[in-house]
C-alpha cells in the first residue's frame, strides 16, 4: 500500500476513533473544553458521534458539575446535585431535571421507605435550629421561591436569611411514611400544597441539594451486628473517580475502619460536602489540638466525645427485659425511628469510615488524617440513648464484617 493509502487508513482511523478519555479536573467553563488537536478530530465525525463524544465526556464527571448550569461544584460526591446559584435552583424546580421525588421516596423498599429523607429533614432541622444556623445550616435553600398568587415567597427576608421560616416549614413536612403510595409528582405537590405552598419546594431542595447515598439498612445479613439496635444507613459519598483513586490506594496500601463523630446539627453539612479537613477554618468544632487533618477514633467511645453527647459505656449489654423495654410499647429501635420522623435534634450521629494505610498520624486512639482522599466513608449510625451500645466497639472488631459488605 503506498503512502497515500496509509494517509487515507489513518484518516479514517481517526475520524471513528473513541473519544479520548475526559480529563480529572473537570473544566472551569460552564462548557466541556476541547482542545484544537482535539476539536479537529471530532469535526470528522458524523453528528451523533459528535453527540456521544460529548455524553462520553459529560457522563464521566457528571457528579462534579451542576446539572443545570455544567459549572464545577464546590464539593464533589457520587450523585449528580445542582449548584447554589437562585436561577439554577429556580430551573431545577421548574422542570425537575435530575431528579424522580416518587422514586427516592421509595428507597429502600418495605417498611423503610421514605426513612433516608426523613433523616434530610431532621439534620436540616437540628441545623436550621442551631444558634449559629448561618454556620449551621449549609447550604441554605436560597433558591427556593415560589409564586403565591401576585406574591414571590422565598426564605429570604429583607435581604437576611430567615432560618426561623425554615424551622417552621421543616415541622410542617409531614413524616414520610404519609407519603409512600401517592402515585405520582403531581399529587405529592398537591398534598404538600394543601398544607403550604413551599413544602413541595423545600423537599425537593433537601433531596437534590444531596450528592451522598444514604440508604437504610434493613437486610439482616448486611447490618454489622456490633451496632445493635442502633439505625444503620450506607453512607457513600465519594465520585466515581475519587472511588476507585481510593480502592486503588486500598489495594496498594491496605485499609483499616475508624470512626468520626460531630455534632447532630453538623451533619446536614457533612453529608453534602464530604469529611473535610476544616482544621484551623470557620468550620472547624473541635481544635486542633493533634495538627491540620480529619479526627477519627479508633472505637466508638473516642469518637463519642465529638458529637456532643456523653451516653455512659458499660462493660455489658443491658438486658433486652430490662426496665427501659417493659416500661415501653416499643422497641428502642422503633423509638429511634419515631424521633428521626418528629426531627428531634436530641439524636447523636457518627461516621464508620474506611481510611488508607501508611500516612495516618496515630495519637493513642485519635487518629489523624491530613489527606481527605485517603477517607471514605461507608456508614452513618444514628442512636439515642436507649439505642446506644454500652460496649465499646473498635474498628478492628467490624473489620471483616464491612469488608465483606463493602468489598461485593
Amino acid at each position: 500500500m503506498g503512502a497515500r493509502g496509509k494517509a487515507a487508513d489513518k484518516a479514517r482511523t481517526q475520524a471513528h476513533a473513541l473519544p479520548p478519555l475526559m480529563p480529572e479536573t473537570p473544566a472551569a467553563s460552564a462548557h466541556v473544553d476541547w482542545n484544537v488537536e482535539e476539536s479537529a478530530l471530532y469535526a470528522n465525525m458524523p453528528f451523533f458521534m459528535r453527540v456521544l463524544a460529548y455524553l462520553n465526556r459529560f457522563i464521566g464527571h457528571c457528579t462534579s458539575v451542576c446539572m443545570i448550569c455544567n459549572k464545577p461544584l464546590k464539593y464533589s460526591g457520587l450523585r449528580p446535585t445542582i449548584c447554589g446559584d437562585a436561577l439554577c435552583v429556580w430551573t431545577h424546580e421548574k422542570f425537575g431535571f435530575g431528579l424522580d421525588m416518587i422514586s427516592e421516596l421509595n428507597v429502600g423498599g418495605g417498611a423503610v421507605k421514605g426513612e433516608s429523607i426523613d433523616l434530610l429533614v431532621s439534620l436540616a432541622y437540628a441545623s436550621a435550629n442551631h444558634p449559629n444556623a448561618d454556620y449551621a445550616l449549609d447550604p441554605f435553600p436560597d433558591g427556593v421561591r415560589v409564586q403565591v398568587g401576585s406574591q414571590t415567597v422565598s426564605f429570604q427576608k429583607s435581604g437576611h436569611r430567615d432560618k426561623d421560616l425554615v424551622v417552621q416549614k421543616l415541622r410542617m413536612l409531614p413524616p414520610m411514611k404519609d407519603l409512600v403510595g401517592i402515585p405520582n409528582e403531581e399529587v405529592l405537590k398537591r398534598e404538600l400544597d394543601a398544607r403550604d405552598p413551599m413544602l413541595f419546594h423545600l423537599l425537593r431542595w433537601l433531596i437534590t441539594s444531596n450528592p451522598s447515598l444514604i440508604q437504610k439498612v434493613t437486610d439482616e445479613e448486611q447490618k454489622i451486628p456490633q451496632f445493635g439496635d442502633m439505625a444503620q444507613f450506607r453512607f457513600l459519598s465519594l465520585p466515581p473517580d475519587r472511588a476507585e483513586k481510593f480502592m486503588e490506594m486500598k489495594r496498594k496500601k491496605g485499609s483499616f475502619y475508624a470512626f468520626h463523630g460531630s455534632p447532630f446539627h453538623n451533619w446536614h453539612s457533612i453529608i453534602r460536602y464530604g469529611l473535610k479537613n476544616f482544621s484551623n477554618t470557620k468550620r472547624m468544632t473541635c481544635g486542633a489540638a493533634y495538627g491540620p487533618g480529619i479526627y477519627l477514633g479508633k472505637d466508638m467511645m473516642t469518637s463519642m466525645g465529638y458529637t456532643g453527647q456523653g451516653y455512659a459505656y458499660q462493660s455489658q449489654q443491658p438486658s433486652s427485659t430490662g426496665p427501659l423495654r417493659d416500661r415501653d410499647a416499643k422497641t428502642p429501635e422503633q423509638m429511634l425511628k419515631d424521633r428521626i420522623e418528629n426531627r428531634d435534634t436530641g439524636l447523636t450521629c457518627m461516621a464508620v469510615c474506611e481510611v488508607i494505610r501508611g500516612d495516618v498520624h496515630n495519637h493513642g486512639n485519635i487518629l489523624v488524617e491530613p489527606d481527605e482522599a485517603q477517607v471514605a466513608t461507608r456508614m452513618l449510625l444514628i442512636f439515642d440513648e436507649k439505642t446506644v451500645q454500652r460496649k465499646n466497639v473498635d474498628g478492628d472488631e467490624i473489620a471483616e464484617a464491612m469488608n465483606r459488605i463493602f468489598n461485593e
